[in-house]
């Protein structure tokens, strides 16, 4: 019998062995960097901004940004990019908190300019990577569990209290006075802030994270 010819398989410049497999890996590892390198420099400039100069922090955050949304709009992946996307938005919490003329504004309207704008940018972010209520966390789920995990936050915001021992808000507790301010809080802070790092962020970064995106946001 005349034997079949053996045929070599050509392989292209660049190609490598098991391509699909080693693509995941290859965006695994790159995904791994970001997730590390990012929070570190959002790490030296909240040191900067506390124990130096704010200037100097603010121009770190500031960098940070323009980094992220850079890299964001050169990658082709659309796991990490919508990652970075999600990642940009913590130092423009920073960046809003410390540009915005608020020299002559009461304390409490601060938080109510910082969330509007950050809101919207979160809002946009999350419309971007195609994100919905569900991925989002904001459907009705077992609803025993989310009220016992609401007055939960009645003790640790005491323990909280306790131990920063804050300046008022407000001079006259009553609910005339206590109200516009509460509500500023809970949007403002409480709503904002699970929004964007346990809806945007903690979606995106599931994906390649896991469960460990819980303790990673």
């Amino acid at each position: 019998m005349k034997a079949e010819p053996q045929v070599e398989r050509l392989q292209l410049p660049g190609a490598v062995p098991g391509g699909a497999s080693s693509l995941a890996d290859r965006t695994a590892k790159y995904f791994g960097v970001i997730a590390v390198a990012y929070p570190c420099v959002l790490v030296i400039a909240e040191l900067t901004t506390t124990f130096a100069d704010p200037r100097i922090g603010m121009g770190i955050h500031t960098a940070l940004l323009s980094v992220i949304l850079l890299q964001a709009s050169l990658d082709d992946n659309s796991t990490p990019r919508g990652f970075l996307l999600a990642l940009s938005l913590t130092p423009l919490v920073r960046i809003l908190s410390l540009s915005l003329p608020l020299q002559d504004v009461e304390i409490i309207y601060w938080y109510a300019a910082v969330a509007v704008p950050l809101l919207i940018a979160t809002v946009v972010v999350a419309r971007m990577i195609g994100l919905g209520r569900r991925e989002l966390g904001l459907t009705a789920g077992h609803l025993p569990t989310q009220l016992l995990i609401g007055i939960s936050g009645i003790a640790l915001g005491g323990i909280e209290y306790l131990i920063l021992s804050p300046e008022p808000l407000v001079d006259d507790f009553s609910w005339v006075v206590i109200l516009l301010p509460a509500l500023i809080l809970f949007v403002g802070t409480g709503f904002m802030e699970e929004f964007l790092f346990r809806g945007v962020m903690q979606a995106t970064a599931q994906e390649s994270l896991g469960r460990f995106a819980v303790l990673y946001v």
